[in-house]
């Protein structure tokens, strides 16, 4: 922890690698069980999701300094998960292009080539055009999507090419709706809401947002009169003595602001816990969804920072 009296949750990775590794996530388990994936810079791992702060057998640590032993007391176990939102993220510079300026809203379209479009799990990989159905195109390579998300990628391998078959086509274009701009990290674009789709709503394949940002146009249509996901009941709290242990500085402003917490999140009729990947159906379309955080962290003079990051993507065809 830092000396400031701020807990920022990390939104960026300066590691070098994948586009995952660059947004600061690592790839998605899938199986319901809540193993989420877990970014690079966010201090936790798959085996750590259970608490902020590792455990150890001993209540002691030992330490050496100057030939004599030390001892230090362990950390206590805080079981408030803080891990970064889900990285939506356009190229801000495609290879070879001019920088594209990185608005709050905005909609873009990629035109495809079925077969050579997978990035890695849950990015894709296009080129740029410039009008609806990707009538005007200028050549440059564009990466866009969810690192790490790998329904995205199971939806794209299997759906999209049964689509363009039916078109008697080699490629598609994809419209990619994005929403409130948060920042850049390298050559992207790093957004709080994301929508993909083949054009329309009924064509949707991709819907996210994080920090309680509304979805795009698109994806509130997906919704529909389905409400959108909301922050429920708590279920984990760690004290400001647990979550900021060692810092005193932070820890006497937690103080004053209150608890860190975990919070269960209604969607879809389910109850979910952050890290949790649900199956579900809606108006006869099979989804996976993923709700990576949910999470009020404090801050000085008795704010929070509040984070609620969740992504879903289609995974049955047209």
């Amino acid at each position: 922890m830092s000396g400031a009296c701020t807990m920022v949750n990390p939104a960026f990775s300066d590691s070098e690698g994948s586009v995952a590794d660059e947004a600061g996530t690592d790839g998605e388990g899938e199986s319901g069980s809540g193993d989420d994936e877990v970014g690079s810079d966010a201090g936790t791992s798959a085996d750590t999701e259970t608490g902020t702060d590792a455990s150890t057998s001993s209540d002691t640590l030992d330490a050496e300094t100057d030939g004599e032993t030390e001892t230090m007391e362990e950390p206590p176990t805080c079981e408030v998960l803080d891990v970064p939102p889900h990285a939506f993220i356009y190229s801000v510079k495609p290879e070879g292009a001019d920088p594209l300026p990185c608005e709050n809203g905005q909609e873009h379209y990629l035109l495809i080539n079925i077969g050579d479009y997978n990035y890695d799990p849950g990015v894709l990989q296009g080129v740029r055009c410039w009008a609806p159905g990707c009538g005007e195109c200028d050549g440059h390579g564009v990466i866009t999507g969810v690192p790490g998300f790998e329904a995205l990628e199971e939806f794209t391998t299997t759906a999209l090419p049964e689509v363009a078959d039916s078109l008697e086509s080699n490629s598609l274009c994809l419209q990619i709706e994005t929403k409130h701009f948060v920042g850049e990290d390298g050559d992207f674009c790093r957004y709080d809401a994301m929508a993909m789709s083949l054009g329309s709503p009924a064509t949707a394949f991709l819907v996210g947002a994080n920090n309680e940002v509304s979805p795009t146009f698109t994806g509130q249509q997906v919704f529909g009169n389905t409400e959108l996901p909301q922050q429920g009941e708590p279920i984990a709290q760690c004290t400001c003595e647990d979550y900021f242990w060692g810092d005193p500085d932070v820890e006497a402003c937690c103080t004053n602001g209150g608890a860190a917490s975990n919070f269960r999140v209604e969607a879809f009729g389910t109850e979910l816990w952050p890290g949790d990947v649900e199956e579900f159906n809606s108006s006869g379309v099979d989804w996976i969804f993923s709700l990576r955080q949910a999470q009020e962290i404090p801050q000085c003079g008795g704010q929070y920072i509040e984070g609620m990051s969740w992504a879903m993507a289609r995974t049955s065809g047209f």
